[in-house]
């Protein structure tokens, strides 16, 4: 890669965030090995002072795995992390406390069927916590519980994510 394929305006962009995605189910398709490492290096030298952030994923693999790669993507010097949706409050806070010197945007995201449960364990390796439920109440109890937990702190952060629920029955609810 070269900076050049970056060359283009962004008077209007201050901040970028590089997500890998995952892997085609299709392997006929092209496919490139760039890495977010590469992604980086091309927008300082294209973008200097644009913001660049990182995915951050706690369920890729086991802790120590992500925790090295992060930590790679640290000393590049990525802005800060967006975190794939979190499920437990308990892996929330030991995230927190290991990246409590990061931005990190902490993401939410209601999983209300059975059908979506199953997708986020088989695709992306999430393990939900034994209380989990997956319908509407669960997730509106559970959001605001990680919501009060976010607002703990000036420095934290988070996105939300709604998949496939109605925003008219879970945003009035999830923030009255």
């Amino acid at each position: 890669l070269n900076s050049a394929v970056f060359k283009t305006k962004h008077d209007n962009i201050s901040e970028i965030l590089v997500v890998s995605g995952d892997p085609p189910d299709n392997f006929t398709e092209k496919r490139y090995n760039t890495t977010p490492f590469d992604i980086l290096k091309c927008l300082r030298g294209s973008c200097p002072g644009v913001k660049v952030y990182a995915a951050f994923d706690p369920y890729r693999s086991n802790m120590r795995t992500e925790m090295k790669y992060l930590e790679q993507k640290i000393r590049a010097g990525f802005d800060g992390y967006f975190t794939q949706p979190l499920f437990d409050l308990n892996l929330l806070r030991y995230y927190d406390e290991l990246l409590c010197d990061q931005t990190v945007f902490w993401g939410l995201s209601p999983v209300v069927s059975d059908a979506s449960r199953s997708y986020w364990e088989q695709k992306n390796n999430v393990v939900f916590p034994r209380n989990f439920d997956a319908t509407l109440d669960w997730n509106i109890r559970f959001g605001k519980d990680f919501l009060s937990y976010i607002k703990l702190s000036e420095q934290r952060n988070c996105y939300i994510m709604p998949i496939r629920v109605s925003l008219e029955d879970y945003f009035p609810k999830l923030f009255n």
